[in-house]
């Protein structure tokens, strides 16, 4: 038996005390906000756009660092728990902020490993009939309709059986039909002992559903009251209902005095006391009789007279990240992998055919087995940064980077996911270049550990750089910046085709400042024993730049850099 909110108000589920948010144009978006929701309610937060309302339950979930103040989700403090605060949290934003290219089915499923879950099929797909999405489980996101899309996000932010759910706008954009799916669902849920806290600039939703009602205006609290209560203090409320077609006159029965506006687009009514639900059936009387309003705000005018111990790491989100991310090379294999092995093959037939028949070999080395090392290196830095920046970027251009920023993922496990995950493709697509290339020369591995090694290293630590750089970058263009502008020109100048050796004495102490330099002679070394420079000097110079990259990235995640508001 589902235990009323009335019975828990000794119990608040969240407790928000003196929250400040002033962002760095110098906005001031909330203003010294102190607010209790009690367990198992239905909250609704009532505003006007950019009264703050988006930003409030940003700083709940995660998303929007806070300037001050403290807020406290079911006993943990968001900041100094965020793991166990963040795992008790459900979030329904705004946005349609969706990965188009997945399933629903997986991309659900996703949303459940990624806040630190084992699967659980059989609750993934109670969640989708209940939100009649079971029928398109196995349909692209793409191919379905913004209501669609609307139930997805839903389906996401009760993937892991949350005990507080933020509802943003739930209804912005929505059908009827929908809209009273929602509240059929909101309803079970609050049953279930689920507390939820909606935001809405439509009066008629707080009415029909929230037990209490707060008004924020300009960052600021202004009452927050039990509705019925509130409505007493309500001298009178003036509704105004905009309409999607005109009306000739009004219509009879509608058991509210109403005004229609002289172009038929508006009705409006003034009642005074206390209005005991008569706004949600007149909408109900309206929709009835087929008259669709606009969802226009109403216009409103008042005239008054213990912890538990949170695990060391949350291997299902790692798990999560990382399957989603390799699913998505073997979604785009040609791409990924077809499209670099072929570009080699040509690499050998131009590089080893026509040069290596003039310059049979360097250093004892045919001329062919020479450029593996660096063809191998080629590929192995363009896919590292591409396949890592592309990762972390893709979600912050879609808008679902909301789902990392609010779970209770930290940047080690993250990394692991996203770079993890890049830094694997890399190598296996390395592999299967060296493969390919004993197609068109002979070579042995002299040192196949140490090939292991820089093989390992290097992959990470440019997966590492493309993180950084899918973080940075605000464009696709600027993806690209780095590898094709950048890292190809050095790899070409780096010793990838020939030894510096070759050069003139000048370009050869000028080559040493090329950084690329020092990571194909350390793995050319792994092959054939040789090198232009030292090869602990290569390896210092991997192990450094990989430090470089994660202290880069800490720095990052820990100022919100381009992530967090």
């Amino acid at each position: 038996m589902a235990v009323s909110w009335k019975d828990s108000l000794l119990d608040p589920i969240v407790v928000i005390s003196g929250l400040e948010k002033t962002y760095a144009s110098g906005h001031r978006a909330l203003k010294c906000i102190d607010l209790t929701i009690e367990r198992g309610e239905i909250f609704s937060l009532l505003g006007p756009n950019g009264a703050g309302k988006t930003t409030l339950i940003g700083i709940v979930c995660g998303l929007v660092r806070p300037t001050g103040g403290t807020v406290v989700a079911d006993g943990y403090d968001i900041a100094r728990n965020y793991r166990a605060a963040r795992a008790r949290i459900g979030l329904v934003p705004q946005e349609l902020s969706t990965d188009m290219f997945e399933t629903v089915w997986k991309t659900v499923s996703f949303s459940r490993g990624l806040f630190g879950l084992p699967p659980k099929p059989a609750h993934i797909e109670s969640v989708l009939r209940e939100l009649s999405l079971w029928d398109k489980k196995d349909s692209r996101i793409s191919t379905l309709s913004g209501g669609m899309k609307r139930r997805v996000l839903i389906a996401k932010a009760l993937a892991h059986e949350p005990r507080i759910l933020f509802l943003d706008e739930p209804t912005a954009g929505v059908d009827v039909e929908l809209r009273r799916d929602m509240w059929r669902m909101v309803g079970r849920l609050r049953d279930q002992g689920v507390t939820i806290i909606l935001t809405t600039h439509y009066i008629e939703e707080a009415e029909e559903m929230a037990d209490r009602i707060g008004v924020i205006a300009k960052g600021e609290i202004i009452v927050v009251e039990e509705k019925r209560a509130l409505m007493q203090k309500l001298g009178k409320t003036h509704v105004t209902i905009g309409l999607k077609q005109a009306l000739p006159a009004i219509p009879a029965d509608l058991g509210v005095p109403l005004a229609l506006s002289a172009d038929g687009m508006t009705l409006s009514s003034t009642q005074a006391g206390e209005d005991n639900g008569g706004i949600a059936d007149l909408l109900k009387r309206l929709a009835a009789l087929g008259i669709d309003h606009q969802h226009q705000p109403f216009v409103a005018r008042r005239y008054l007279r213990r912890p538990r111990r949170n695990p060391i790491m949350n291997i299902h989100a790692v798990r999560a990240i990382f399957g989603f991310e390799m699913s998505r090379a073997w979604r785009t294999v040609f791409q990924s992998i077809a499209s670099p092995v072929i570009s080699t093959c040509l690499y050998f037939v131009v590089f080893g055919s026509a040069i290596g028949g003039r310059m049979t070999t360097i250093d004892g080395i045919s001329y062919g087995a020479f450029i593996v090392p660096g063809l191998i290196m080629l590929t192995l830095l363009t896919q590292s940064i591409s396949n890592a920046s592309f990762g972390i970027y893709l979600p912050r251009f879609t808008g679902t980077i909301y789902e990392l920023l609010s779970a209770p993922v930290s940047v080690v496990e993250a990394l692991l996911g996203y770079v993890g995950a890049a830094a694997c493709k890399s190598m296996i697509l390395g592999a299967i270049i060296l493969v390919t290339a004993r197609l068109f020369v002979a070579f042995d591995v002299l040192h196949p550990l140490w090939m292991i090694a820089f093989l390992m290293l290097i992959s990470i630590a440019f997966s590492l750089f493309g993180f950084i750089l899918g973080v940075w970058a605000n464009g696709f263009e600027k993806l690209q910046i780095v590898p094709l502008m950048i890292i190809t020109p050095l790899s070409f100048l780096g010793g990838t085709f020939y030894s510096i050796k070759m050069l003139p004495l000048f370009w050869q102490v000028v080559t040493l400042f090329n950084p690329v330099v020092y990571l194909v002679n350390g793995f050319r070394w792994s092959f054939y024993g040789t090198s232009d420079v030292s090869v602990l000097v290569s390896l210092a110079m991997t192990i450094g730049f990989l430090v470089l990259c994660l202290g880069t990235v800490a720095w990052m995640f820990k100022t919100g850099y381009r992530l967090r508001s």
